[in-house]
């Protein structure tokens, strides 16, 4: 695994839910904008975002995992492409997690139904001029067609998922862009005081 392809391909082969190509370049179209930057992800997975996006920028990531097999498997990998300095894995639940450091930029890619949960708890954890990316949004095309899941669970987690972004759009304090890349991505930005 010496390169992003051989290694994309292995964990789309494993079925790993990594995110999309389209998805990690317009995260980068944002990091690269600033000479330095911080973030925050919610959602390892076998570290595949976070190597790609600490390889193509100038960026320090804490990367979160719940799953302990997938954060031995990130930090291996992360050791693999020579990234440790850059790179932080941390095996804990986003949910718990405690920080008390801001970040110019979090990314959510971790449980979809916990949506609103990290954003009252990283919120706090945001610069003023940072970005949140929350991915696949659109699960799949189904927050477009919910009356036509068929499973309960199911439809009533795109249910949470749709009502999400429809309050999220409704606050006066953030400014939501929802982008048809990959499976969906919102970016999510604080407004400025007095709208400047």
């Amino acid at each position: 695994m010496k390169t992003f392809e051989k290694f994309r391909q292995h964990c789309l082969q494993e079925n790993y839910p990594i995110m999309s190509q389209e998805v990690l370049e317009e995260i980068l179209h944002y990091l690269n904008q600033r000479k330095q930057a911080s973030v925050l992800e919610l959602g390892s997975c076998v570290g595949y975002s976070a190597i790609v996006l600490a390889s193509n920028s100038n960026t320090r990531i804490v990367s979160i995992e719940r799953d302990m097999e997938r954060h031995i498997l990130a930090k291996e990998n992360v050791k693999k492409f020579g990234l440790e300095p850059l790179i932080k894995m941390v095996y804990d639940d986003a949910l718990t997690f405690e920080t008390t450091d801001t970040y110019d930029f979090i990314i959510f890619d971790a449980a979809k139904a916990q949506n609103q949960a990290f954003l009252d708890r990283y919120l706090p954890h945001l610069n003023n001029e940072g970005v949140i990316f929350i991915d696949n949004v659109d699960f799949h095309g189904l927050t477009s067609n919910v009356d036509s899941i068929t499973g309960k669970n199911l439809r009533s987690m795109v249910r949470k998922l749709k009502s999400f972004e429809e309050n999220l759009l409704l606050r006066q304090d953030l400014d939501v862009t929802h982008k048809s890349v990959g499976d969906g991505l919102l970016i999510i930005r604080k407004k400025r005081l007095n709208g400047k």
